[in-house]
C-alpha cells in the first residue's frame, strides 16, 4: 500500500476529523489524473456544486538521505514527505480546525517499518489557482524517515 493510502486510511478512521472535513479525505492516487473533481470525488461537493471541507493526501518520492549506509547488510536510510492539502469553498475555519486535529493524529504516529511522523511545514491561508477556482487552501507536510534493507 502506498504511503499516501496508509495516511488517508488513518485519517478516515477519525470521526472528529470527518465531522470537520465533511467532503472527505482522499489519497491523490485514488483521484486519477484529474484530481479532485465532481466526478472523482462526488462527496467533496454539495448539491449546488460548492466544495465541502476536504483533504487530499499526496506522497512525494522516497529519497535516500545518507544518514545510514551499510553496504554489507544492504541497509540505507531514506525520507519521504507526505503532503496533506486541505480545502474549503470559502474561509478557513474548517481548515484551521482540521489542521489542529491532523496534528493531534499524526505527530509521533508510527507507520510500520518507519520512525514516527514529524510535522515539518505548513503552507497556510492560500487560494487554489487550479481547477478549484480560488477555493481556500492550506497544506501540511509530514516527514517519514526509515531504514530500508533487503
Amino acid at each position: 500500500m502506498a504511503t499516501e493510502d496508509t495516511i488517508a486510511a488513518k485519517l478516515n478512521t477519525d470521526a472528529t476529523l470527518l465531522a470537520i472535513l465533511t467532503g472527505g479525505v482522499y489519497a491523490r492516487g485514488a483521484l486519477g489524473r484529474e484530481g479532485l473533481t465532481r466526478e472523482t470525488a462526488t462527496a467533496a461537493f454539495d448539491a449546488n456544486g460548492y466544495l465541502e471541507p476536504c483533504a487530499v493526501v499526496a506522497q512525494r518520492a522516497l529519497v535516500p538521505d545518507g544518514n545510514v549506509q551499510d553496504q554489507m547488510s544492504q541497509q540505507a536510510s531514506a525520507s519521504q514527505v507526505v503532503e496533506i492539502y486541505l480545502y474549503e469553498d470559502t474561509g478557513y475555519d474548517n481548515i484551521d480546525a482540521a489542521m489542529d486535529r491532523i496534528y493531534a493524529l499524526l505527530q509521533g504516529y508510527q507507520l510500520s517499518g518507519a520512525f514516527p511522523l514529524e510535522w515539518t511545514n505548513t503552507v497556510d491561508r492560500q487560494r487554489d489557482r487550479g481547477a478549484l477556482d480560488g477555493a481556500s487552501l492550506a497544506r501540511m507536510d509530514w516527514a517519514i524517515y526509515q531504514v530500508r534493507g533487503v
